[in-house]
């Protein structure tokens, strides 16, 4: 048996979301959240991204989304994070959730809700 372990994951502590309740619940267009992590500074472009559930059919997922969604850490351990500005970025539906550090390591993923 072989393990993978991605390249990406030795390059630093990965960050991680506190004190959350899944699903995150969004609003297009609506108010900011603001988070609580652990793990250093994020990037500051695609630092908070969603990904969009899969929908496979017939070998083919034609619900491939990423979304990056701009986000403020003006506080360490604190990030406030915009919702999706309209429909056609992200349409309303499940999505999951990422916070990638300065090094590129991803935090595991979590349940949002986008309304």
């Amino acid at each position: 048996m072989r393990i993978y372990h991605p390249p990406y994951l030795s390059k630093g502590r990965r960050p991680l979301l506190i004190d959350k309740t899944e699903p995150l619940m969004m609003t297009i267009g609506g108010a900011s959240t603001t988070l609580a992590f652990t793990g250093g500074p994020l990037r500051k472009t695609g630092g908070v991204m969603l990904m969009a559930l899969g929908s496979i059919t017939h070998s083919f997922d034609m619900n491939q989304r990423y979304v990056p969604l701009t986000h403020n850490e003006s506080n360490p351990g604190k990030v406030t994070v915009d919702p999706p500005a309209d429909a056609h970025t992200a349409p309303p539906g499940d999505y999951i959730l990422y916070l990638i550090s300065e090094a590129g390591v991803p935090s595991l993923g979590v349940h949002v809700r986008i309304m």
